[in-house]
């Protein structure tokens, strides 16, 4: 089964839908997610699919349900990338660089290791197709793997010079997906994500 960027980089979840009669399922609205205390800044999808800054209530995290078909998930990317930076300029968080190797260093100095570089296609430089970088992608889970990080392929979802870094999956935060309908929470908002743009 192919797994999308989002799978790849956040703790995921599959659940079934709710069915309410004969072939009638109710769409999902909300989750709660477990996040420890120590986890925030969160952002949560609200039923837009925005990224939305969220509280904690008791041990969980509400995140909403947007319908997004499994085909349409990538290109999400730009949208939350997007986003993630509006956010991180408004609260003042140091999750920006201008290369993937400046943004290593910041992460490393805010005591996260990185995992996962998220770059366009376009930006890779291997010397092989597009199709093929695809297929290594599928058996081995990423495009390439260079000091610890895995590098995966945004195709096109992301401009040229626009990269992601991301920490571990727990860390980072969950992805719960309900058959047409995604809801996505980011723990650790402003150091779980960097976002690299030149």
């Amino acid at each position: 089964m192919k797994l999308s960027i989002l799978e790849r980089v956040l703790t995921s979840q599959r659940a079934e839908r709710r069915m309410v009669g004969v072939g009638e399922y109710v769409p999902p609205v909300a989750a709660q997610v477990s996040c420890a205390a120590d986890t925030g800044p969160w952002l949560s999808t609200s039923s837009k699919g925005v990224l939305t800054p969220t509280s904690h209530r008791g041990n969980h995290v509400l995140q909403a349900f947007f319908e997004c078909y499994l085909e349409e998930e990538d290109d999400l990317l730009g949208k939350w990338f997007d986003q993630l930076k509006a956010h991180s300029e408004t609260f003042g968080w140091s999750n920006r660089a201008p290369t993937p190797a400046a943004g290593v260093k910041t992460m490393l100095a805010m005591g996260v290791q990185p995992k996962f570089l998220v770059m366009p296609f376009e930006d890779m430089n291997l010397g092989i197709s597009e199709e093929a970088a695809d297929k290594v992608s599928l058996s081995k889970g990423c495009v390439v793997e260079t000091e610890g990080l895995k590098v995966i392929s945004a195709r096109h979802a992301l401009p040229s010079g626009c990269a992601m870094l991301f920490a571990d999956r727990a860390e980072t935060g969950h992805y719960t997906r309900v058959a047409d309908f995604l809801a996505i929470t980011l723990c650790r908002a402003d150091r779980s994500v960097l976002l690299v743009s030149s």
